[in-house]
């Protein structure tokens, strides 16, 4: 079966995109707004996310329990994954990132997140009496831009849902990750110097009407 891509640009940074079976007449139709998403989302990340079915991504995602024997190689994530923004606002210090790491590693509440069987990232997440936290959530730059973000975003959003759990986080000031949790339904709730804070609310759940 074969499938025919359409991309229409209207207004500028507006592009439609359709896609169609070729054995089918309906299309299914989306719109990419470049403008917005150039820095978080590739038009090729747009297609896996919204149409999976057609534009899989390549690889097999898992997730495994890490050890402290891990930890220095998680050390090494988090500075590849941190650089870039840390140059940006003139606070990039390799020993101390490290150190950082160090003093938060939690064994338990850690997850190596695996591509095709090898380490490419990892998060922690713990269940506090306000709701879920996300802390150290890194992928190396090797596999950024491939939606792999999203889908263990989404992953863990889910594992939320299913405890009707609010989700908090906090991101760099001037990251690009401030964009990325906000398309994806997280709420600035507090700032500081160099942190931003962040809340994805508990699912509400509508009660059953009566008959």
């Amino acid at each position: 079966m074969t499938y025919q891509l359409k991309l229409a640009r209207h207004g500028g940074d507006h592009i439609m995109i359709s896609v169609r079976q070729s054995n089918w007449p309906q299309r299914i139709t989306g719109a990419y707004y470049a403008s917005e998403n150039r820095d978080l989302l590739s038009l090729w990340v747009y297609l896996h996310l919204h149409f999976p079915e057609i534009y899989p991504m390549s690889g097999t995602l898992d997730f495994s329990a890490v050890t402290a024997n891990d930890l220095e190689n998680l050390a090494d994530i988090r500075v590849a994954a941190m650089r870039e923004s840390l140059e940006r606002v003139g606070r990039f210090d390799e020993n101390r990132a490290r150190q950082r790491m160090r003093d938060q590693f939690n064994a338990p509440a850690t997850q190596s997140i695996n591509l095709n069987g090898e380490r490419v990232g990892f998060y922690c997440m713990t269940h506090e009496a306000d709701g879920l936290h996300l802390y150290n959530f890194y992928l190396l730059p090797s596999v950024s831009g491939q939606g792999l973000g999203s889908q263990v975003l989404r992953h863990l959003m889910d594992v939320a849902d299913a405890h009707n759990q609010p989700m908090h986080l906090a991101a760099l000031r001037g990251s690009d990750a401030n964009r990325f949790y906000v398309r994806h339904g997280f709420v600035l709730t507090r700032e500081e110097e160099w942190d931003l804070y962040y809340t994805r609310p508990a699912l509400t759940v509508k009660a059953a009407t009566p008959l």
